[in-house]
């Protein structure tokens, strides 16, 4: 008599150890992984992503202020060599504060002294503004290339970020341009940053040309015309605290008329996008 062939058995699959699951590395990429916003960990996570553009938003944001104590130390040798040329130490002057500003290498008010003092008002103030333009737009140029659509990746991932970001800049030509001005009005308004961020995030450029120079000719106009009072360069007699007050003052002014129209502007195209979303919906 044959015997029935035996039946397979069929071994029950193991279950998944969770410790083994526990030890899997996260992707540093997941949006579930990513460190929180405005953190130690998410600083350095987006200057890493920055890829080139992440040395400049170290040089733009700590090289300044050393440049400028280290002209304003040798400036009673810089100043009257140039003064002593005229026209030539005039274009000396213009050339070196394009490429120093632009590099992120001197703030505007050291300029703004040395060309006051050095050429006085009437040559002083317009070859501050133009070393200030042509450094603002070739920083703006620099900065775009460098940090190519990174910045805007970054915004994206952040909706709210995003939206203010466009609120502000991505509106229309007058309102970028009113608020690139209103940036460069204050005295304390960091040149560099506000050129890294412009360009950055990839602002209009002609707003941003045009708004860097009507917000900053008051403030380079009336450092300039300070300097060329000067008999010798004795910063002392420039101003004392109430300069700093009236800095500190306009800026926080700027930061409120811009939270007011970037609040505004949220708003207005946040119920845009929703009565779109909703006749999409309805469709």
């Amino acid at each position: 008599m044959t015997q029935p062939p035996p039946t397979p058995t069929t071994e029950p699959t193991a279950a998944p150890d969770p410790a083994a699951a526990a030890t899997v590395t996260p992707d540093p990429n997941d949006a579930g992984h990513r460190p929180a916003p405005l953190s130690w960990a998410w600083v350095k996570h987006t200057v890493k992503r920055l890829g080139p553009a992440g040395p400049l938003a170290v040089m733009a944001s700590v090289l300044p202020p050393l440049g400028g104590f280290v002209l304003l130390g040798f400036i009673k040798q810089v100043a009257p060599w140039l003064k002593s040329h005229e026209f030539v130490g005039l274009a000396i002057y213009v050339g070196g504060f394009i490429v120093l500003a632009a590099a992120s290498l001197l703030p505007t008010y050291a300029s703004s002294i040395v060309g006051g003092w050095t050429f006085g008002v009437k040559l002083g103030f317009p070859a501050a503004m133009l070393s200030f333009c042509a450094a603002g737009t070739l920083a703006y140029w620099i900065n775009r290339k460098a940090a190519g659509t990174r910045v805007v990746d970054i915004l994206k991932e952040h909706p709210k970020w995003d939206l203010v970001c466009r609120a502000l800049i991505g509106s229309g030509f007058w309102r970028a341009l009113l608020i690139i001005t209103l940036v460069r009005i204050p005295p304390t308004s960091p040149f560099a940053i506000a050129n890294f961020i412009f360009g950055t995030v990839r602002a209009p450029f002609w707003p941003y040309l045009i708004g860097t120079a009507i917000g900053m000719a008051p403030r380079t106009f009336v450092v300039v015309w300070a300097a060329s009072q000067l008999s010798e360069l004795n910063f002392g007699e420039m101003g004392g605290w109430w300069a700093t007050a009236i800095g500190v003052v306009l800026m926080i002014g700027v930061v409120a008329v811009i939270s007011a129209i970037a609040t505004r502007t949220v708003r207005r195209m946040t119920e845009e996008e929703q009565t779109m979303h909703g006749e999409g919906e309805g469709v």
